[in-house]
């Protein structure tokens, strides 16, 4: 997965919520399930997102990580799939 942060042109100190970006590049299936899944919940997927990305943070801050993904995620994550 590529991760590319994007940031609107004010100057650090000035910027306020949601005037910076995240561009990821995931498979196009996992995707279309992904804002499918969204949708049914009528929620955007930003919003999603951005409540993982909030819930990840606080998780990790507190510890407690290891209860959001499992060990074979976690171990996904760090080494990819084998093939």
């Amino acid at each position: 997965m590529d991760v590319h942060w994007i940031h609107g042109g004010c100057p650090e100190e000035t910027r306020t919520l949601k005037e910076s970006g995240l561009r990821i590049r995931v498979e196009s299936q996992l995707r279309e399930d992904f804002v499918r899944t969204c949708k049914k919940d009528d929620l955007t997927a930003a919003q999603v997102l951005r409540a993982f990305m909030r819930s990840y943070i606080d998780r990790q801050q507190r510890g407690k990580q290891a209860e959001l993904f499992s060990e074979e995620e976690l171990r996904i994550f760090r080494f990819g799939r084998e093939k």
